[in-house]
């Protein structure tokens, strides 16, 4: 990491190769990747890792995840059921 000129602490912290997987981890999520697929890309052979330790939820995404469920839970039924076979 000193080879690349990354700080080993910030004010924010330590830096370390760990939070930089980490950091990976939770853009793949953050970007809408599938949980799968980070599994694939970090490595991990246990999805309970990728998901347990390795990723973040932000207060920001758990509000929208309430409201989208909210608005999905709005639709008429047939609308739904046309969402879950477009999937």
């Amino acid at each position: 990491m000193e080879t690349a000129g990354v700080q080993k602490t910030t004010d924010k912290g330590k830096v370390d190769f760990h939070a930089l997987r980490k950091a990976f981890v939770t853009w793949l999520q953050d970007s809408g990747t599938k949980v799968q697929d980070a599994q694939i890309l970090a490595r991990h052979s246990d999805i309970r890792l990728t998901l347990g330790i390795y990723t973040e939820s932000w207060d920001e995404e758990l509000n929208r995840a309430v409201d989208t469920l909210g608005e999905f839970l709005q639709k008429p039924s047939e609308e739904n059921d046309e969402d879950e076979t477009a999937s």
